[in-house]
C-alpha cells in the first residue's frame, strides 16, 4: 500500500510497443511500485529511450515489472538515472523476459539489476552493488555538467556504449549520437564544448503510445 503513484501503468489492459522517449521523471513522495511497469497486466516491447529519472523512489524497480504481470522484451537504452530508490533493482523483469538494458549511466544509487534482464555497456557513478556486465564504466565522480541545477548532460564522454540502430540515434537535444567517432552513454550524447540552448534542460519531447 506505501508503493503507488505510478507514472506509466499498464493495469486494466497490456501497454504493447509503448515508446517513452526524452521525458524527466522526477522525485515520488512515499515512492512507486515503478516509474514505468507492467502492473496488474503485461508491459510488452517497451523500447524506452533518452531518458532521466531523478530521485525516484520505487518498491519493484525503476523499471519493473510485479508479481501480478510482466515486464517482457522492453528495450531500455541510453537513459540517465540518479540518486533513486530502486528496492529490487533500476530495471527489474521480475517474472518477465526478454528485457536489454544497454547504453544507461547511473549516479548515486544502488545498481541492483533485477531478474530477467540482459545488460551491458552501461556506467556506474558512486554506485552500490555494481553489476559485473559486459563493458562496464565504473567511476567516482559526478559525470554530469550541473545535475543539481537541473542540467544532465555529460561533463565528459563515457566509455563507447553499443551502436544501435538510427530509431535511438538522437539525444533531447537533438545531436547525433556517435556523430564524433563515440556513441556515449547516458540520455545525452556528449559535445565537446557544450551545446548552447535557450530552453529549460530536458524539455520533453512527451509520451508516443502504440
Amino acid at each position: 500500500p506505501a508503493n503507488h503513484g505510478e507514472w506509466i501503468n499498464a493495469n486494466s489492459l497490456p501497454l504493447v510497443n509503448t515508446i517513452v522517449r526524452y521525458s524527466l521523471f522526477k522525485g515520488a513522495a512515499g515512492g512507486q511500485t515503478a516509474t514505468i511497469v507492467g502492473n496488474n497486466s503485461d508491459l510488452i516491447g517497451a523500447k524506452v529511450y533518452g531518458n532521466v529519472f531523478d530521485g525516484v523512489d520505487t518498491g519493484n524497480g525503476i523499471i519493473a515489472g510485479t508479481s501480478v504481470a510482466n515486464l517482457v522484451n522492453a528495450e531500455v537504452y541510453n537513459n540517465t538515472f540518479l540518486n533513486s530508490i530502486a528496492q529490487m533493482g533500476w530495471i527489474n523483469g521480475y517474472n518477465g523476459t526478454g528485457n536489454v538494458a544497454y547504453n544507461n549511466v547511473l549516479y548515486n544509487m544502488d545498481a541492483t539489476v533485477g531478474n530477467g534482464v540482459a545488460h551491458s555497456n552501461n556506467s556506474y557513478f558512486q554506485t552500490t552493488n555494481t553489476p559485473a556486465e559486459t563493458n562496464r564504466q565504473t567511476g567516482s565522480g559526478n559525470p554530469f555538467v550541473n545535475s543539481v541545477g537541473g542540467n544532465y548532460r555529460l561533463a565528459a564522454a563515457t566509455s563507447p556504449g553499443m551502436t544501435l540502430s538510427s530509431l535511438y540515434a538522437l539525444d533531447p537535444d537533438g545531436t547525433t549520437r556517435g556523430a564524433d567517432g563515440t556513441w556515449d552513454r547516458g540520455a545525452y550524447e556528449y559535445v565537446s564544448g557544450g551545446v548552447s540552448v535557450t530552453l529549460a534542460p530536458m524539455a520533453p519531447r512527451g509520451l508516443a503510445f502504440r
